[in-house]
Parts: structure tokens; sequence; C-alpha cells
């Protein structure tokens, strides 16, 4: 009896995710892709002026080492520049704040002297903790610093990889995000998957696409749609009418559309995303324009062949305003960034000049959007409103970018959200907040669905 138990607890470790026949592979291959991504990274870091202090194959932090059980130097330089890091921050937020308060002067250009003072006070203090993260960073050795001893931490990352996979149900991207964040001391609560991640995880899981075989993918994970041939249709039918009983009435269209054997897409998963664009609202207004419960634009709806969008002369207007808002204030803050001295009052005006004018473009589009929502809901006569057509046409949309990406669900979610012209533009999802978390929130939905409707016991 105990060698039967001992037997299946054998294999039970043997198949779980990190444990696979073919586990040792996918790992040394991640491992490699891992550690090239980093090197780059790491050089790239010491040019530009964004090193905080990541050494090792790993990249690991000083207080992500030191979680992970690895000696680390600890030095008051370190911390030192730690804290000055953090204070220039809050130094830059200061002139930020400067450039955009409407508040009276005590003193002719208060505002501008204000900014000009925090803006010089972050470069010195960025500049001050720079040295000091050069100076540390001279002292590590390998009898100092286990993140430099490559045998050791490469060990470690064949553990970080082994549990990642575990942990996230062997999905490539979330696993190579939870390594990210434990090695750069990010947390891991919630979805792992990050704006601050997204440059590695697509770095990382395109070159394990483009070299790992066939056999090693269907290992993983990959976020990978493909409608199932051998799906009994009898399951796909009672999934339906589970989910018809359980849904709005306003969903009625996308259980007809989706009713044959194999859809382009699963209506589950394009439920999710509805329920994260609209919450099922029919009416919802986005603040770009974006109308119904497949929040479309109307220049997208036109495309994809409505024939009714309310879209007046003032809307493209409001387009053009959120385009000027956006760019005037990258422009203040580049000007801000460069100011070195407390007395460069010239470029503190020119700053705070350019952000008012931005915050001016925003406060018309503001006006012109929210005219837009009211007189389009007042109006009512808008293809995106009717809940047949924003389905269909939104189904259609999505099906198309679906195979556009070859079914990946996380650069359709991405492309749908933000364009398909930024997947392509960062080869893979863009590391925008809004854009990374429709992506998690929709797989997230989509994976409740299945427990909910499908995996019915």
């Amino acid at each position: 009896m105990i060698c039967r138990i001992l037997l299946f607890l054998c294999i039970l470790f043997l198949l779980s995710p990190g444990r696979s026949p073919n586990a040792a592979e996918i790992i040394e291959i991640l491992k490699t892709d891992i550690v090239a991504f980093n090197l780059k990274e790491h050089q790239a870091s010491l040019l530009d002026g964004t090193y905080k202090g990541e050494e090792g194959p790993l990249c690991l932090t000083p207080e992500a080492a030191r979680s992970l059980g690895l000696a680390v130097l600890v030095h008051p330089l370190y911390e030192n520049a730690v804290a000055l890091q953090k204070e220039a921050a809050e130094d830059l937020q200061e002139a930020r704040r400067s450039l955009l308060t409407n508040q009276a002067e005590g003193q002719p250009d208060g505002h501008a002297r204000a900014a000009a003072r925090a803006a010089a006070a972050y470069n010195q203090k960025k500049s001050t903790a720079w040295n000091h993260l050069m100076t540390y960073r001279a002292r590590l050795t390998l009898e100092n610093d286990d993140r430099l001893k490559e045998p050791l931490v490469l060990n470690l990352l064949e553990d970080l990889l082994r549990q990642a996979l575990d942990t996230n149900g062997r999905n490539l991207r979330d696993s190579l995000a939870h390594v990210y964040n434990r090695c750069r001391g990010l947390k891991n609560g919630g979805d792992p998957l990050k704006p601050e991640n997204v440059r590695f995880v697509n770095a990382v899981f395109n070159a394990f696409r483009a070299k790992a075989p066939d056999a090693l993918q269907k290992e993983l994970d990959l976020d990978l749609y493909r409608p199932s041939p051998n799906m009994d249709p009898l399951t796909h039918q009672t999934t339906l009418a589970r989910v018809q009983d359980a849904a709005p009435n306003c969903l009625r269209p996308l259980f007809e559309l989706t009713a044959e054997e194999n859809p382009c897409v699963d209506p589950l998963l394009f439920m999710a995303l509805m329920r994260r664009e609209s919450s099922f609202n029919p009416s919802a207004v986005s603040y770009v324009g974006a109308a119904g419960l497949t929040q479309i634009m109307p220049a997208t709806g036109e495309g994809l062949g409505m024939q009714t969008i309310f879209k007046p002369d003032y809307f493209d207007e409001a387009t053009r305003l959120l385009s000027e808002e956006r760019r005037l204030r990258r422009q203040a803050m580049d000007i801000l960034l460069q100011i070195k001295d407390e007395g460069d009052l010239s470029a503190a005006r020119r700053a705070r000049a350019l952000m008012q004018k931005s915050l001016a473009a925003k406060k018309k589009r503001t006006v012109l959007l929210e005219r837009y929502r009211d007189e389009l809901l007042e109006h009512g006569k808008d293809d995106r409103l009717d809940p047949e057509k924003a389905i269909a046409k939104g189904l259609k949309y999505f099906c198309g970018i679906l195979k556009d990406f070859d079914g990946d669900m996380s650069l359709a979610l991405s492309a749908y959200n933000a364009g398909p012209h930024r997947v392509r533009q960062y080869e893979g999802i863009p590391p925008y907040s809004e854009t990374v978390t429709f992506r998690n929130r929709v797989l997230s939905f989509y994976r409740e669905y299945i427990q909910r409707f499908r995996n019915v016991r």
C-alpha cells in the first residue's frame, strides 16, 4: 500500500507543470534567453543612466537577492543612493505640480521659480545617486556578492522558473513576469504581468516561440486560441445554454453568432471582453468616444461597415485636441527634465506655458467629448448602441485581429485595446497600463467563465 502511494506521488511530481518530461529543456531555453536579455538591458542601463543597482545574470536588485537567500554587499553608498532616488522622484512630482497649478502666485513667476527649484534638485540628487551607485558597483566582487556567481544564480533561476510555471498554470507570459518580479523586487500580488516587466516578457516570449520545437511549445500555455475540430457539439451547445441562462438578454446575438461547432472565437472569451469593455451596458460611452457593448470607435465602426455612426464635426476636433494635449505635455516635461540650475527661469517659464496649454486643450477636449456622449445617447441613432450590430461587428473585428496574430489571445486583446499598430510597434503587448490591465482582466474573466460554464461536473 505504501509503495502504491509513493508511486502515485512520484507520478504527480513528474506531471506537475515544472516537472514534465521536457521541463529541463524548456527551462534551459528560457534561461539562455533571460540571461541574454538581462545582459543587454544591464549594459544599456549603464549607458543611459537607468541603472539602479541590479547585478549579475539575473539583474537582481540587492533587496530581491537578499529575499532569495543570497549574500549581498550591504553598503551605505547604495542605501544613500536609494534614498536620494526616492527624494528625486518626489522633487520631480513637485516640479510637475508647479507646472500644473493655477493657484494665485505670491510673487511674479512664483510657480515657474518653484518648478525650476524642484527640477534642479531632482537632477542634482539623481546625479549624486548615480555617483554613489557607480562607487558601490566598483566594490562588488565574487567574494562579497553572490549575484555575480553565475553557477549559483543560474541554479536559482531554474528554481524560480519551475516555481513560476507551477504557480501560473504553465502560462508562459505570466510565468516570465513572475520571475522578473522576483528578481527586481516587484510585488507578485494580483496579476504578474505589469507595465514594468512587459518588455522583458515580450522579448523572452518571442525568443522562445522562435526557437523552441513544437513539442516543447505544446507543453506551455501560450495564450493561443485554436478552434477544435474535435469539440463535442453537444458540449458546445450545453455550454451555450448554460451561458444564455446566466447572461443579460443583450448578449443573445453573441450566442446566435457562435452557435456553430467551431466559431472563430470562443464566445466565452468575447463575453469576457465585453464585460471588461462595457460591463454589459449597451449604452456605455468611454471618455474618448468608444460606444456600445463592444466599445467601438467611430472610425473603426465606419471601417467595419456600420451604416449609422454619430460623428459630428466637433468629434474630430476633440480627437485633435487629445493629440495636442499629449504632445504639449511631453514637450513641457522634456524641458523640465533639462533644468540643472534653479536660476534657469526661462526654461521653467517655457515648460509651464506648454503645460498650461496642454491643460487648456484637455479642458476643451473634455467639454467636447462630454457633449458628444450626451448627444450620442440623446440622438440614439448609432449602430454601436444596437446590441445586435455592436456584437456582430465587434466579433468580426476581433476575429480578424485574432487571425492576424495567429490565435494569440494576449496580442489580439492588446490590439483591440491599443490598436494593431501598437502591438507590431512593440513586438508584443504594449507597455501601457490600460492595455496590460485590459489583457489581464479579460483573460481572468475568461478563465472564470470556463470554470463556471464549461468545466461543470
